[in-house]
This record gives C-alpha cells, structure tokens and sequence, in this order.
C-alpha cells in the first residue's frame, strides 16, 4: 500500500492499494467518494490495513498502461478477511518530548543540554513518543545522550 501521510505520520490518503492474488500483481483502484470510504474502512482498524493482511476484492479485472487492475466501485466490495499484520502504528507526537531529531538525520536525542540536539533548527525537529518508535523508524541514539545517561 502506498499512502500519504502528514507530518505527525497518520495516513490522510492512498495513492495506491497493490494486492498479490499469488498470479501477480493487482493494482486496486477507487475514485471519489469510494476512494475516501476505503481510506476510512482501513484506518479503521488498530492497526490499520497493511501488508500482510488477507483481504476480498471483488470486481472486474481490466488493463490499463500494461497493468492489471480493478477499479473499486462500491466500498462493499472491498472486504478484510484476516488480520496479520499487527505491527503497530507510528506516530509523531505533536507537543515537543524529551526524545526529539531532525527530520533529516538518522540520529534521535534524549537530552535538551545535548550540544548535538541543540544545533538542529527548530523547523527541522520532529518529536516521538517513545525511544521504541525513534528506533523502529530507523533512527539510532545520539552517542553523546547515550554516555550522559540522559
């Protein structure tokens, strides 16, 4: 699945739904109205659809550009039938924490005193919950808030 998300990481739109029917590949693709009910079907489960889980598609399968496809006409015709993918969602929190980095880098901070920490603009700053999120979105622990226990 391919979405956008805003800068706090919540999915706002799906820019593309690809399924494996074990054949190929099919794009599932929905307009308009149908479009906004699939991306409120999927955030509505905790966690939301992704990867990995079993979904229904019904509908007729066409070609369009040299890719099978199929366009979503009614949300009844997309369906969850199993969930697993539990991984959990990751979001940016939208008040400043203790935990912090710049969007940019791969490093995340633990510490307001931390020289490093204290050299990223403010523009730039993204803040998590947790030191768990900080590393499961890839970012590692800054070596000087790591030796300064902070």
């Amino acid at each position: 699945m391919y979405v956008k998300r805003d800068k706090y990481r919540h999915v706002i739109n799906i820019s593309r739904i690809v399924i494996n029917d074990g054949t190929g590949n099919l794009d599932i693709v929905a307009f308009g109205k149908t479009r906004e009910e699939l991306l409120n079907y999927i955030l509505s489960y905790y966690p939301m659809i992704k990867e990995g889980d079993y979904v229904e598609v019904k509908g007729k399968i066409s070609v369009y550009n040299g890719k099978y496809e199929i366009i979503l006409n009614d949300i009844e015709d997309f369906k969850l039938i199993e969930k697993r993918n539990f991984e959990r969602d990751i979001y940016l929190s939208s008040t400043p924490t203790n935990i912090y980095a710049s969007k940019y880098g791969k490093k995340y901070h633990t510490s307001k005193n931390c020289p490093y920490g204290k050299r990223l603009k403010e523009e730039n700053i993204i803040y998590f919950y947790s030191e768990d999120d900080a590393k499961v979105l890839g970012y590692e622990k800054c070596k000087w808030c790591e030796e300064h226990g902070e």
